[in-house]
């Protein structure tokens, strides 16, 4: 079983691995970057460190979450990248076993960041895969 912090974008319910994720926090006041990609929302700073914020529902070929709106799911790679995923909603830690053959159709954009389905106590999560998130928030 693996632990999860389930999270959602609209009807989209996703999990990433507890072990990257350092805080959780309301979205922080960030400035726009010039010429950035749509899915990154700008540049944030918490506790003095600059925090990229990316909106995860732009990245995975959603919609951009109201200025202000959502929280920010601060994640951590043992290499030391580190961004905001802003998310409409946090629902908590869930405990889960893969759900077996996928029922959730994917897109390319979800299926190049997700691991497969889990199983949790309410409903399926999409399992993020950290390490594919921050790379393709990187590259586009």
């Amino acid at each position: 079983m693996s632990a999860l912090l389930a999270m959602s974008i609209d009807a989209l319910r996703l999990g990433l691995p507890v072990e990257v994720i350092s805080e959780i926090a309301d979205r922080p006041p960030s400035r726009p970057l010039p010429r950035a990609p749509a899915h990154l929302a700008g540049l944030a700073s918490l506790r003095g460190a600059p925090l990229p914020l990316v909106e995860l529902g732009v990245l995975l070929g959603g919609r951009a979450l109201p200025p202000g709106e959502g929280r920010a799911v601060i994640a951590e790679l043992e290499d030391g990248l580190r961004a905001g995923f802003l998310v409409e909603r946090v629902h908590g830690v869930a405990w889960g076993r893969p759900a077996g053959p996928g029922a959730t159709p994917l897109d390319d954009a979800l299926r190049r960041v997700t691991r497969g389905e889990v199983e949790g106590p309410d409903g399926v999560l999409l399992e993020l895969d950290p390490r594919a998130l921050f790379e393709v928030s990187r590259a586009r």
